[in-house]
């Protein structure tokens, strides 16, 4: 899909059309009526106040939302001549896990490594998934633990431990293993929050190099798309190129995307902290 905007043509990765829904046994939708189209290859800053379902829309695109949406649905383009995924159509947690494995990557704010396995087997755990033999990951996850080490051999010695690992240790090899797999679309929730100045630099190289096809210059390259949500507007302003902003209600500002040639730091840090900010508060943009 294109889509048609001021800043000219650019093909769409997800479509969200009007969707609705609630946590199970809830009353009051968390996300309500939410409408928006994510450029691919964007890197899109998801703002707003806690508990306004910033994750939940994570969860959301990722196909990893366990109720049904009672409204609305979600396309998600792969690629140019792939057609698209109707999230409506996709009940099957197989062919949900399938897509989540080929196409996506993710770093949670609780980073879920899984305790059994080494740190270098936490890291390749996608491709490990994909059927990857030890003599194929074994060289990528090297390279990646390089990348992100504040001195020499510090993760690199590690690679064949259980643990345990320093916190801020743990998130680094959780980003390493959301991106080991080079995945189209990474959504990344609070990656920046409780790490030192040294351990966020490593995020912004990661991300960036993933982002910019430089992180497995062996693989084609080709758009990758980046949904980061977080409450650290300087952070996301810098890593970013374009903004969503989920409101009070579940709704979306405007209900499109912002970027930043439309929207400016100082503004958007009103809208973000507004005493009652609503949808309709695009009008004042």
């Amino acid at each position: 899909m294109v889509l048609d905007s001021g800043l000219g043509r650019m093909a769409i990765a997800f479509e969200i059309d009007n969707i609705t829904c609630r946590y199970p046994g809830g009353t009051v939708p968390v996300l309500l009526g939410i409408k928006a189209e994510i450029p691919v290859g964007a890197r899109v800053g998801l703002l707003g106040r806690s508990g306004v379902g910033k994750s939940t829309l994570l969860s959301v695109l990722g196909l990893l939302w366990e109720g049904q949406l009672e409204e609305g649905t979600v396309r998600y383009y792969p690629g140019a001549h792939d057609g698209f995924v109707d999230y409506r159509s996709v009940y099957d947690a197989g062919k949900r896990a399938k897509i989540r494995l080929c196409e996506f990557g993710f770093l949670f704010q609780s980073s879920n490594l899984v305790p059994h396995l080494t740190c270098a087997e936490n890291i390749a755990l996608p491709l490990l998934l994909r059927g990857w033999a030890r003599s194929r990951w074994w060289p990528r996850v090297q390279h990646l633990l390089s990348l992100v080490e504040h001195t020499p051999g510090e993760l690199t010695k590690l690679a064949d431990r259980l643990g345990p690992y320093s916190g801020g240790q743990t998130r680094r090899l959780a980003l390493l293993r959301a991106v080991c797999h080079n995945p189209r679309v990474l959504f990344a929730d609070e990656p920046f929050s409780n790490l030192d100045s040294a351990s966020i630099g490593a995020v912004y190289r990661i991300l960036e190099a993933w982002h910019e096809n430089r992180l497995h210059p062996q693989d084609p390259p080709e758009p990758r798309t980046l949904i980061v949500a977080g409450h650290d507007l300087e952070c996301l302003w810098q890593l970013c190129d374009r903004f969503l902003v989920v409101c009070n209600g579940g709704n979306l500002l405007g209900n499109r995307v912002f970027s930043k040639e439309e929207i400016t730091f100082d503004r958007l840090s009103q809208l973000i902290h507004g005493e009652s900010l609503t949808h309709d508060g695009a009008e004042s943009l």
